[in-house]
């Protein structure tokens, strides 16, 4: 979220110039792009800015120097603490490294809770799971068999949003 109203606030209505690099060799429905703002490369910015991280084997070292560049200087995410994205969305509580400046005692279970709370209007349970691949997780609504027994790690408002978080439906959900 915080990276998004940043890059928001970057390209500030400037003219964005994108470069079609062709299909992913991992994932060939994904297509691979290079972008831009007054010469400016945005995944270059995002990196030194602290919004994003340098991500290997894929980015063969590219962008290292910007992230030792944020995390010494403490921008962005480097600010606080926080653990990978990808460690995060397959819940890896034990051991997800925890990065960023100074990690309170408590940071691994305030990352990591076992049951998250309930925000008001958002009753759709998310857990993430391994047995969801390749899914990130499972989802279950209040109708579902396996409802009041599954601990959320995450909420969802709508049905839309698990699957925009790509979440399937519980299996012991009715299929509508």
């Amino acid at each position: 979220m915080f990276a998004a109203q940043e890059l928001t606030k970057f390209i500030a209505g400037r003219d964005v110039r994108c470069e079609d690099l062709g299909a992913d060799s991992v994932h060939p429905k994904r297509r691979i792009g290079r972008c831009s703002v007054d010469g400016i490369d945005q995944h270059h910015w995002l990196v030194q800015q602290g919004w994003a991280l340098n991500f290997e084997p894929y980015a063969k070292r590219e962008f290292l120097a910007d992230e030792e560049e944020a995390k010494r200087d403490r921008f962005g995410m480097w600010k606080g603490c926080f653990v990978a994205p990808r460690d995060f969305r397959r819940w890896n509580k034990r051991t997800a490294k925890l990065l960023g400046w100074q990690c309170p005692p408590d940071a691994r279970e305030k990352l990591f809770p076992d049951i998250a709370g309930m925000p008001t209007g958002c009753e759709i349970k998310g857990r993430y799971t391994l047995r969801a691949s390749p899914y990130e997780g499972i989802y279950h609504l209040p109708g579902c068999r396996s409802y009041r027994r599954t601990k959320a790690n995450r909420w969802f408002c709508s049905e839309e949003d698990a699957i925009a978080a790509r979440f399937r439906k519980a299996f012991t959900c009715a299929w509508r």
